[in-house]
């Protein structure tokens, strides 16, 4: 079983999914964004949708239905219906790596970035570290 999967089953609903760094380097591609560009775009979007402060997009926040289901789709890795920062930055990794597999030349690699917020620990789980 993996990982998130095990958190699921066992830990409490307000613990999160552990999103961790790959540790080996990969060569940018021009036009391609970090880790760090991918933290602010995540953080200017949360902070720009999130209206009520809960750290969460949901229907709350009186978004476009259709701009919301399309990112509870994509992006609601626990499918709790709401969407929340690690979620949000896991969505925009896996679009960068889209984006860099259609425009990035053969040779350059896939960008593999950790939730910059860290989660609540449930006990049992494992870290990064242990993953990795």
């Amino acid at each position: 079983m993996c990982e998130n999967a095990w958190r699921v089953e066992y830990c409490p609903s307000d613990y999160t999914m552990a999103y961790c760094n790959c540790p080996f380097t990969i060569p940018e591609c021009p036009g391609a964004w970090s880790c760090e560009d991918i933290k602010v775009h995540v953080e200017e979007i949360m902070a720009y949708y999130d209206l009520n402060g809960d750290n969460n997009l949901n229907p709350d926040d009186l978004m476009n239905d259709n701009h919301y289901e399309l990112l509870v789709e994509l992006c609601d890795v626990n499918n709790d219906g709401s969407i929340d920062f690690c979620e949000m930055h896991a969505c925009a990794v896996d679009t960068e790596n889209e984006w860099r597999m259609e425009y990035c030349p053969e040779g350059f690699g896939l960008v593999y970035c950790d939730c910059p917020m860290v989660p609540p620990e449930c006990p049992g789980a494992w870290n990064c570290a242990i993953v990795i």
